[in-house]
């Protein structure tokens, strides 16, 4: 592989790398578009809290576009989602972590290559971990605390806070595992995920 197109898998996946640059701003349009119409209409209510795909579409973003372009997706569909529907004060932590869960995931799925279906979950369960402790926990809980928490201590809220976020997450981790591999037998992207 040339240096020029090994700088540019941060950027672009190698599937979105081959495209035209038309093609390019298309796939990220539609991923965008489509991410926000997800965070705004696709929602369960269950019991204390509300499962979203937020962290599903972000996993997919990175890796299906790259981890740089997955940022920018989920960073602008994130806000453009808040114009759209503005429940309140706009939380820019909420779109920083789901930016840096798509850069992670498409750095860790499309740059480690194995050929291995073991190590393939490995990187899953990598990309789940990484979205728990850094951007569930690390951004947006902290951020939350730091906000809105008075009485309170950190870790207590954190416990608290994860009592209920934590269906949401294994919701969205099932989804990666039973989507992603199916994702990666797909004629067109298998040479792209194993």
């Amino acid at each position: 592989m040339d240096d020029q197109k090994r700088k540019f898998r941060v950027i672009f996946s190698d599937a979105v790398y081959s495209m035209s640059l038309s093609l390019k701003i298309a796939y990220i349009a539609m991923i965008t578009a489509f991410s926000i119409v997800v965070n705004l209409f696709v929602r369960f209510p269950l019991g204390d809290t509300q499962i979203s795909l937020k962290i599903f579409i972000s996993i997919m973003s990175g890796i299906l576009l790259g981890g740089g372009s997955g940022f920018v997706v989920c960073m602008t569909s994130d806000f453009l989602g808040w114009l759209m529907n503005p429940g309140g004060a706009y939380m820019p932590w909420i779109g920083l972590s789901a930016g840096l869960l798509a850069l992670f995931s498409g750095i860790v799925m499309n740059n480690f290559k194995t050929g291995n279906r073991f190590l393939f979950y490995i990187k899953c369960f990598v990309v789940c971990l990484f979205s728990l402790t850094v951007c569930t926990v690390g951004i947006n809980t902290t951020a939350l605390y730091f906000a809105y928490a008075k009485d309170v201590s950190y870790i207590d809220y954190v416990f608290i806070r994860l009592s209920t976020q934590i269906i949401n997450s294994l919701v969205n981790y099932a989804l990666v595992f039973a989507f992603l591999p199916v994702l990666s037998e797909a004629k067109p992207l298998k040479k792209f995920f194993l």
